[in-house]
């Protein structure tokens, strides 16, 4: 078989200077670091991290020395500025979240774009992805999904969240906060319904479990734990196909006969029965034509 690889995508390739580098960190099991990650974090000049405790043992594991600063969503926009100067002077810097990819729900978009529109050159490493992981062993449909994310804490702002995906008829995804994760998932049953789920704990750590079935019933089974905790993330069903409409029946017809008597304009009546009914209004007001044609 022939080879391909050339120095430019070896795992020892050098970072090069004025660049920025998003380096993927492991969700929870060290061996899910590539080479290539672990290379980036020994060699970058400066390493901006989410949280500097988090990422300060995971250097340590590796026993590489990076200049650490702290990068998250109070002092971002502050950071971003520092970093661009850091980049304008050649030096190679690498941003990190506490695990996974940074900017999926982390910090780290600020950066990118001061960085960008500063000229400078962003390079994105691939790696691990909770909302990727969590589909793929969901039992859900895969091809086609949408990423959530954490939902708002007030109740108000969490209905509305959710009523903005209520019709999307592919697979969601959102990420969950241990304290938050009932609380999550009656809303989910009460605003999309009684849908299948399937909720992931800690993902690629020891205490890795998965709860699958419909929202009510893996709700059930989670208040029969003696505490729920860990990072989870949670994987919903998109919405049922609405019903094929064949017609307007006679209900509706009569309806649309007393209005146009009455002596509303079509599409007047149109609004009316198709808010009345649930029928589609492109279905109702070609019915009301007919009806004005007759």
């Amino acid at each position: 078989m022939a080879r391909h690889a050339t120095s430019q995508n070896t795992v020892g390739e050098e970072p090069e200077p004025g660049v920025l580098y998003l380096v993927p960190t492991p969700l929870g099991h060290l061996g899910d670091l590539s080479p290539r990650a672990a290379h980036i974090l020994g060699h970058v000049d400066k390493l901006a991290a989410e949280d500097t405790r988090v990422t300060r043992k995971l250097l340590a594991r590796l026993d590489v020395h990076p200049e650490l600063v702290s990068c998250h969503e109070h002092n971002e926009e502050g950071r971003a500025s520092q970093i661009c100067g850091w980049l304008a002077e050649g030096l190679r810097v690498g941003l990190v979240s506490d695990a996974g990819t940074p900017l999926v729900s982390d910090p780290g978009y600020r950066v990118v774009q001061a960085v960008l529109a500063d000229g400078h050159r962003v390079c994105a490493l691939p790696g691990p992805v909770a909302a990727t992981t969590a589909l793929s062993v969901s039992g859900l449909p895969p091809d086609r999904f949408t990423f959530v994310g954490f939902l708002p804490k007030k109740p108000k702002s969490k209905a509305d969240a959710l009523l903005e995906v209520q019709a999307l008829p592919w697979t969601m995804v959102f990420y969950s906060a241990c304290h938050e994760l009932l609380r999550d998932l009656a809303a989910i049953e009460q605003h999309l319904g009684d849908r299948r789920v399937c909720a992931s704990r800690d993902l690629t750590k020891r205490g890795e479990r998965h709860w699958r079935g419909t929202a009510s019933v893996v709700q059930a089974e989670l208040r029969t734990l003696e505490r729920v905790s860990g990072e989870w993330t949670v994987v919903v069903e998109g919405a049922a196909p609405a019903p094929v409409q064949e017609g307007v029946d006679d209900a509706a017809d009569a309806l649309i006969g007393a209005l146009l008597a009455a002596g509303l304009g079509a599409r007047a009546v149109r609004d009316v029965v198709a808010d009345h009914t649930g029928l589609g209004r492109k279905l109702v007001y070609d019915r009301v034509l007919e009806r004005n044609r007759d």
